[in-house]
């Protein structure tokens, strides 16, 4: 089921940038496909963070690739999209990228990401949905964070 949704989303995807032949070597407007590229934007980084408290020898490290895409549909209308591959991650095992990780799809169920859609009609008014996903264990939700469940709101719920 999860390989037969994956297939159309790519379809889609594909298909909403396909041209026709007559367009591709004629004079046609470039990008009159359902989307138009040149209104795509697409970053990408790779980062590395280390983190330990005092007095305790817990080194944390994390290491991970950051894409973010960003698509103006029309002038005040914007898409974005963050996701982040965790590269390898002592905050949690689960984050690493590794064969046994990938081939059961545990990796992929922990990726955080954030998706957003934004409507500014005006410099003072600014409509925006967001849905985001930072996993248990994850770089942005490690148990510091204060409103996750993780090692230290644990350790404050048994006192």
């Amino acid at each position: 089921m999860k390989i037969k949704i994956l297939t159309v989303i790519i379809s889609i995807v594909f298909f909403s940038f396909a041209q026709t032949k007559d367009a591709y070597d004629s004079e046609y407007e470039k990008g009159a496909g359902l989307f138009d590229p040149s209104r795509l934007t697409i970053q990408h980084s790779l980062s590395f963070g280390m983190a330990s408290t005092s007095g305790i020898s817990n080194m944390k490290s994390l290491s991970q690739y950051t894409t973010s895409l960003q698509y103006q549909f029309i002038a005040p209308v914007t898409l974005n999209l963050n996701f982040s591959l965790p590269i390898h991650s002592t905050f949690s095992s689960v984050n690493n990228m590794s064969v046994s990780n990938i081939q059961s799809l545990e990796y992929f169920k922990n990726i955080p990401f954030d998706v957003s859609l934004t409507w500014k009609p005006s410099e003072n008014v600014n409509f925006s949905i967001n849905v985001a996903r930072y996993t248990e264990g994850s770089y942005f939700a490690d148990g510091f964070y204060p409103f996750t469940t993780g090692y230290y709101s644990h350790r404050l719920n048994r006192r």
